[in-house]
């Protein structure tokens, strides 16, 4: 897992729930597998930001999402509509 999405998450999740609690968020994030980001991919992601009018990161992050048939779970109202996404706004 790269060490940058660990630091984000643990620096969000550490304001709000217990260390406990966040050291085991991380564990399942460890589980993970990190994707290249390939030409392929890179293209890919180009077109879905062009589309949905989505940042570059973003977009790539839609994308991986869209090329496993997974579920794109976010807080983030710029997905909100978007096939795939499951949106639920921030309290």
């Amino acid at each position: 897992m790269p060490t940058i999405a660990l630091f984000e998450v643990h620096k969000v999740l550490s304001r709000r729930v217990a260390a406990d609690l966040v050291e085991r968020c991380l564990n399942v994030m460890r589980q993970g597998r990190v994707l290249d980001f390939t030409d392929t991919r890179a293209v890919a992601a180009s077109q879905i930001a062009a589309r949905h009018q989505l940042a570059m990161a973003e977009a790539a992050m839609y994308s991986k999402a869209q090329e496993f048939g997974a579920t794109f779970w976010t807080q983030d109202a710029d997905y909100q509509g978007l096939v795939g996404v499951k949106y639920f706004p921030k309290n």
